[in-house]
């Protein structure tokens, strides 16, 4: 009996050993090629996907990055929790095993399946390597790079997503008979929606125009049309009125002052507003009132100002 427990003993002192010193742990690609990985900082734990064939080629293990929130570390602390969840169970799976005789020792761990693949796939224009995400990414896993164009992209995409979401997130609260509740969060979620319109909009030029001229963006200056529209010019570029046209950009005009309105003045009307929109549908004292649709224009103005200014700098 002694002799028996010795071997099995020595039989899980090597298969340990063969453990720590080989990576016989495979990690599965799902159909489209691409790896599941998360990042480790405790407070994000994002979930993303990378093509395996960047992941051996591309990226280096002491520096991956997490597209969402860009915590930085090695390679090997990009597993995810069920990675390391199933992981422990074959670890325990195999020295029971050996424990027990039912397997030679050095028997490859299982491998680890992937989940099934994301629908949103992107290629890092920086480093060109490919990867995926649920939801909105900001920087490349591989480089860390922040695209401006992606997160222009995840915060309209946001903005679109909140607005059409809007009957869906209050609906529980009509179903409970709290209808004011459920309009006081209509009115904030179009309000704010608005708000971060003009600010996607504000960081993308700001970004594009030091880019273009390599000056410094003024402060603030791409946060109204007007100003923005003539530091463009004043660095040989079209205005936003050649990019549009006279009508749509008096539209999103209107939107912007509305913005600065609910940003610094309550909404409230004032003759500034007026005088700056040239907008004459309501009376100063009053308090603009928004609809759904009149944001989702104003989203759809925006993305056709940017998409030309876009092309008018490759042109210059």
């Amino acid at each position: 009996m002694f002799d028996d427990l010795k071997n099995r003993l020595n039989r899980m002192i090597s298969e340990m050993e063969h453990l720590q010193g080989k990576h016989s742990i495979e990690l599965d690609s799902d159909n489209d090629g691409y790896s599941d990985r998360e990042c480790p900082n405790e407070k994000c734990k994002f979930r993303f996907k990378v093509f395996e064939e960047d992941w051996i080629n591309n990226f280096k293990d002491e520096a991956v990055y997490c597209p969402s929130c860009r915590e930085v570390g090695h390679a090997s602390n990009f597993w995810t929790t069920d990675h390391i969840d199933k992981i422990v169970e074959s670890i325990q799976e195999q020295i029971l095993n050996v424990w027990s005789l039912d397997i030679e020792p050095g028997t490859p761990l299982h491998s680890i399946p992937a989940l099934d693949p994301f629908k949103q796939k992107i290629i890092c224009p920086e480093c060109k390597s490919r990867y995926s995400v649920l939801g909105s990414a900001y920087f490349c896993p591989c480089c860390g790079y922040n695209s401006v164009e992606q997160t222009l992209e995840n915060s309209l995409s946001k903005i679109e997503l909140k607005l059409e979401s809007i009957d869906l997130i209050i609906k529980p609260l009509e179903d409970n008979g709290m209808l004011d509740e459920a309009q006081i969060l209509r009115t904030t979620l179009i309000e704010t929606s608005l708000s971060d319109i003009v600010v996607a909009f504000q960081h993308y030029t700001e970004k594009q125009y030091s880019k273009a001229t390599n000056n410094t963006a003024p402060r603030n200056a791409f946060q109204n049309l007007e100003r923005g529209s003539k530091e463009w010019v004043k660095s040989g570029y079209n205005s936003y009125v050649d990019l549009i046209g006279e009508t749509k950009l008096h539209n999103l005009n209107i939107k912007f002052q509305q913005r600065h309105l609910l940003q610094h003045n309550e909404g409230i009307v004032d003759e500034k507003y007026i005088r700056n929109s040239g907008d004459n549908t309501y009376c100063i004292g009053q308090r603009i009132v928004l609809s759904r649709n009149f944001v989702l224009e104003g989203l759809e103005l925006t993305r056709l100002l940017i998409s030309e200014l876009i092309n008018s700098i490759k042109k210059n």
